[in-house]
């Protein structure tokens, strides 16, 4: 892209070698501006545009035990991602702070694929003590999960509750709609863009700048109530 003289970047990266960061730091001192979205990488001093991807499963989770859950898997993406890392760590804080202790089991690692997302969806049904809810952490692995579910005839929130991630058309053609937590897409396109003017403008006044977003959940009827004591 530099060398067909672009004025600006927008980099997704999901990891970056030291010969990378090395790169886009020379990149950026001849004078092309580039910000980092949705991701962040360690040892890179950057402009970002940053979703608290933590508290979007935080949220989730604490849904799913508000609704009497104790057994939840997680369906997550590879841990040198910074998205797929913050995400689990929610996941996690949500369990400490209602008192849950963790089970390594019910967490599963893919790629952020369909396949995966369908592959572990399968897994975690197939575990002698399986979870009564799952929560999925980006569009394609719910998406194979959900695809999992239908070829198993499982119904949802009957047979396992389910909390999707990333794409609300998914709410649409889905019956029962699921509940998904919902990244704020137009407002990261929107910062991003900005920030990146900015600089193409020659403005560096507040270099490095991270713009902090919140995704939300939309609530739908994928979560079944468990009944306790």
């Amino acid at each position: 892209l530099i060398d067909q003289q672009v004025d600006g970047v927008i980099l997704v990266a999901e990891h970056l070698t030291c010969q990378q960061i090395t790169a886009i730091t020379a990149i950026r001192e001849h004078t092309t501006p580039v910000v980092l979205l949705d991701r962040h990488v360690e040892g890179l001093q950057a402009d970002y545009v940053l979703v608290d991807s933590e508290s979007a499963c935080r949220l989730a989770t604490e849904q799913l035990i508000l609704n009497g859950h104790k057994r939840i898997g997680l369906i997550m993406g590879p841990p040198f991602i910074s998205t797929a890392r913050e995400r689990r760590a929610g996941y996690l804080q949500a369990l400490k702070e209602h008192c849950l202790e963790p089970d390594p089991a019910l967490i599963k690692v893919g790629d952020y694929s369909i396949n995966a997302g369908y592959t572990l969806f399968v897994e975690l049904l197939d575990m002698a003590r399986r979870p009564t809810a799952i929560l999925g952490t980006n569009y394609e692995m719910t998406l194979g999960a959900v695809t999992a579910a239908f070829e198993r005839k499982l119904k949802i929130p009957q047979d396992v509750s389910f909390i999707g991630y990333d794409d609300t058309q998914l709410t649409q053609i889905i019956n029962p709609p699921i509940t998904i937590v919902v990244q704020p897409t137009e407002q990261m396109a929107a910062q991003t863009a900005s920030l990146l003017l900015k600089r193409m403008r020659g403005d560096y006044s507040d270099y490095p700048y991270m713009v902090p977003l919140k995704a939300g959940l939309m609530l739908h009827e994928s979560i079944a109530q468990i009944k306790t004591g």
